[in-house]
């Protein structure tokens, strides 16, 4: 291999790894690519971190190249972990698919994310306030809410590399269901296909992919979730698999001790049921692989607990019907 490089090409000083690139460059149509070449050099992958202290130690400083799912039940707080993760790496080329929610919904959630202004008031601003505050805040992310093939999507992240001049370091969807087909399968097995394709674009981009995924309705809503949880696809597929959790007020099983706590801080509970990127799981203050965090009331912005943040305990913890 080493005589047919330099044969081929113009730079022999090269070094070999530059010899390789240079050759499969010519070589684009070629299926073969050498293991070495696979690799991916961490300065130019970084990881993307949570700024969460538990997730990121956990991932070894933050999600890499992969399929990662945010797996939850609705309104349990899939999308405010995932605000999250695009605020606090502003600075860096990011593209969120969101074929669930119009873009500029989306957008006045980052909006009131970093100017702890509430929603109600975010709809009535003009559109060059808002647009102002986005392309300070947010300059290098990009959203689109059509429901778009695989193909369409790697050209939209070519097109975005163009215009930027700059390589997409992440990509989030939301959420996996709408990668799924429905042309007379049933749901578990257009789900499992959804599961690959998600997959095969981690693969294809060699960047790490956040999709957010619904728990299926037979898992309990008030516990832990599990692997069984997940609605039949992605188990497999994932690198990583992060839970999200909130108590509801329609949830039988909520205290009064658990309303209490809502009503002086809301909570959101983050929990880790697989982790192939480093086998490290949460160092859990919970429960299990959990850890809990405190939503700002303001903003919606997903923090560490602060003191103050939780109730003392002794507080009456009661449910419907009876002392628990």
């Amino acid at each position: 291999m080493s005589i047919e490089l330099q044969q081929e090409t113009d730079t022999p000083s090269l070094g070999l790894e530059e010899r390789e690139a240079a050759l499969l460059a010519e070589r684009s149509g070629w299926l073969f690519r050498p293991s070495a070449s696979l690799l991916n050099d961490p300065d130019l992958t970084p990881p993307i971190p949570f700024g969460l202290p538990e997730i990121d130690t956990a991932l070894g400083g933050g999600l890499r190249a992969g399929l990662h799912l945010l797996v939850g039940f609705q309104h349990n707080g899939k999308t405010q972990l995932l605000l999250r993760l695009l605020h606090e790496n502003r600075d860096k080329p990011m593209i969120l698919f969101s074929p669930d929610e119009d873009a500029e919904q989306v957008m006045f959630k980052l909006i009131s994310l970093v100017t702890e202004t509430p929603l109600t008031e975010i709809l009535g601003m003009s559109a060059s306030w808002k647009r102002g505050i986005i392309t300070e805040w947010f300059p290098l992310l990009a959203i689109d809410d059509e429901k778009r093939s695989k193909y369409d999507m790697i050209t939209y992240i070519q097109e975005a590399e163009q215009f930027w001049q700059q390589k997409v370091k992440m990509c989030a969807y939301d959420y996996m269901g709408y990668l799924a087909s429905s042309r007379g399968e049933d749901f578990g097995g257009s789900m499992q296909k959804a599961a690959n394709v998600a997959k095969d674009l981690a693969r294809d981009t060699r960047i790490p992919w956040l999709m957010l995924h619904q728990a299926n309705r037979s898992a309990s809503k008030g516990g832990q979730l599990s692997a069984s949880s997940l609605s039949y696809g992605g188990e497999q597929q994932a690198v990583t698999i992060l839970t999200v959790r909130r108590p509801q007020p329609s949830d039988p099983s909520m205290t009064t001790r658990d309303q209490m706590q809502e009503e002086h801080q809301p909570l959101l509970t983050v929990g880790m049921i697989k982790n192939k990127q480093t086998y490290n799981y949460l160092d859990g203050k919970w429960q299990g692989h959990e850890v809990q965090y405190a939503i700002t009331k303001e903003s919606g912005l997903v923090r560490p607990i602060k003191p103050g943040d939780l109730l003392l305990s002794g507080i009456r913890d009661v449910r419907p019907g009876g002392y628990r």
